[in-house]
């Protein structure tokens, strides 16, 4: 978390006041503010602002939206978090990263956190990013384009729709490219679907997702599971449909 707050602060260097403290937009379900390690739990209401160095705990039920003046983040059950105008630090859990609006392109680079990652993205798009066991992160192109660089590195990887990157831990880098189906990816992602309805996100999905279509010679039949060391993730097969009755699961590859 030092070594976060301290890239942030590098990046606030001449650029102070372009973007505001994230505030609340919508919520459901138990969510819990702590303002310092030994401080007492605190609850958020909507319109409340996010002071700096809280942490957040997304528990029971939980749908939390944040949003300032450049994009907006979105939280589920089991995510923990820090966040500023410009970072979020993601303990656990997932988020869905949406900085679409032409003002992120006088503000600083998003700096995005996992335990034992530290990734700047820079563009207009969304994306959903979350925790692996490693310590590292998963993160998925959903709309736009985006240039992600770690701390130390001087070349820029690029994050399309449809594209997932696993962020490594420990310094070892972006992992090799994985292409998914957005089609069954947007279907099924709950960061998308169990938040009150945004009218261009979703015409921007859809867009996305029919652009995709000519370009996938079959369904793709498998998601990307959980990455539980820095070299490897895991393939879930998808349960197989049948005319007539309940799915039936394939045999793990």
């Amino acid at each position: 978390m030092l070594a976060v707050s301290g890239l942030h602060e590098k990046n606030l260097q001449g650029q102070e006041g372009l973007t505001s403290s994230p505030s609340v937009q919508f919520l459901q379900g138990q969510i819990t503010l702590r303002s310092s390690e030994d401080g007492l739990s605190q609850e958020i209401r909507k319109g409340d602002a996010l002071p700096d160095k809280s942490r957040v705990f997304c528990r029971d039920g939980a749908r939390l939206a944040l949003r300032n003046d450049c994009r907006s983040l979105r939280f589920m059950e089991s995510a923990t978090f820090s966040t500023r105008a410009d970072s979020l630090f993601l303990w656990s859990g997932a988020c869905l990263l949406d900085q679409r609006g032409k003002k992120v392109l006088r503000a600083n680079p998003f700096l995005l956190s996992a335990p034992e990652v530290v990734v700047e993205c820079r563009g207009r798009g969304s994306l959903i990013a979350e925790v692996q066991t490693s310590g590292g992160m998963k993160v998925i192109g959903l709309t736009g384009a985006f240039k992600l660089r770690l701390p130390e590195g001087e070349e820029f990887t690029e994050l399309r729709p449809g594209e997932l990157r696993f962020v490594k831990p420990y310094g070892r880098g972006f992992g090799d490219l994985v292409h998914l189906n957005l089609e069954t990816l947007i279907s099924t992602a709950a960061l998308i679907h169990e938040f009150p309805r945004d009218v261009s996100l979703d015409a921007e999905l859809a867009k996305v997702t029919l652009e995709q279509i000519p370009l996938v010679s079959k369904r793709y039949r498998a998601r990307v599971g959980d990455s539980r060391t820095p070299e490897t993730f895991e393939l879930q097969p998808l349960p197989v449909r049948t005319r007539g009755g309940p799915g039936t699961s394939p045999r793990p590859r």
